[in-house]
């Protein structure tokens, strides 16, 4: 159920890394100005091509990556800087963080049942055989059955989809409300993605969960995806209803990642654009994707679009947005 405030708030969200080079040490902002909001029982997807920023950004939700400027708020508390094991202990019992590899994220030596169990004893106090209680009964939420024989196994036996499923499980475990989905099913075999993606959604209504879902696939984002932003080297090209962005892209990106999807609508309409990396160096001019961009101009490469309405809860950062919804 949403409420007037937002769960999960970024203000000008800014994550910069150093890149030494021959001239000294650089910076490049991975992360520029991101500012959005997601309430309770909601899901934001993020969208972008690989090195578009939204796994950095997704790590900062979460405080993996430290940002070097804005703000993030969660349930209403700043905890843009919050650090010591017991404020990110806080922080993490609110907001959990579900990986891309669920191989990767496990500990091949530990059993399912171990990687569970250790989470539910500390997070919600439990012993015994209301320990063991609690958790079949994740391993039976996410779908893993018979439980009884799940909590037995590791994770090097167990399917792609399997393991995400433990992982899931796992972020449960603490009984967050809200969860940063990082490209969950990118790794997975296609014939079962579809499987995970219902598995989110039902724990959304269930436990009222809140989501941030990264991806890089429109058409999941479109299935799970209550709103989109639209992410191009670190900053928001497009955001606002994932229904109205795949209806009508008023970003030339937007138009670019659509015409790449399977099945797009804009399938036959390939824009002619370069495949050169954008510029991630801190004080770069303009918009990032002036250089791949076909209607770009001289304005382009200037001065940095700002967000403008182009519809209703529907905004995009192009200075000639009205022309691109026509290419």
């Amino acid at each position: 159920m949403q409420t007037d405030q937002p769960f999960v708030q970024a203000i000008d969200l800014v994550v910069r890394f150093p890149v030494k080079t021959k001239q000294g040490t650089k910076y490049i902002t991975p992360v520029d100005g991101v500012s959005f909001a997601v309430h309770t029982g909601e899901v934001l997807a993020l969208v972008g091509e690989s090195g578009s920023g939204k796994s950095t950004l997704g790590r900062a939700l979460v405080r993996f990556n430290e940002p070097a400027a804005g703000t993030i708020f969660v349930d209403g508390n700043d905890v843009t800087h919050v650090r010591g094991q017991r404020d990110l202990g806080t922080l993490r019992r609110q907001i959990q963080m579900v990986f891309q590899d669920p191989f990767g994220s496990l500990n091949p030596v530990r059993s399912v049942g171990q990687h569970l169990s250790a989470l539910v004893r500390k997070h919600q106090g439990l012993r015994g055989d209301a320990l063991r209680q609690q958790t079949l009964q994740l391993l039976e939420t996410v779908g893993l059955s018979p439980a009884s024989e799940m909590i037995l196994k590791y994770p090097h036996e167990l399917s792609g989809g399997q393991r995400q499923r433990v992982a899931i499980a796992r972020a449960l475990a603490v009984k967050p409300r809200f969860i940063v989905a990082d490209e969950p099913i990118s790794m997975l075999d296609v014939s079962i993605r579809a499987d995970i993606l219902k598995l989110l959604n039902r724990l959304k209504r269930e436990f009222d969960l809140g989501y941030v879902y990264i991806t890089h696939d429109l058409a999941s984002a479109k299935y799970f995806g209550d709103r989109m932003m639209v992410l191009y080297a670190g900053q928001v090209m497009e955001t606002g209803t994932s229904a109205e962005i795949i209806a009508s892209p008023a970003h030339p990106y937007t138009r670019l990642l659509l015409s790449s999807t399977s099945g797009a609508w804009s399938r036959d309409t390939k824009l002619n654009t370069s495949v050169e990396a954008p510029d991630l160096f801190e004080g770069r001019r303009g918009c990032p994707f002036a250089n791949r961009c076909p209607i770009s101009t001289e304005v382009c490469l200037r001065d940095r679009p700002v967000l403008r309405a182009v519809g209703a809860n529907h905004a995009a950062a192009c200075h000639h947005a009205d022309e691109a919804i026509t290419i």
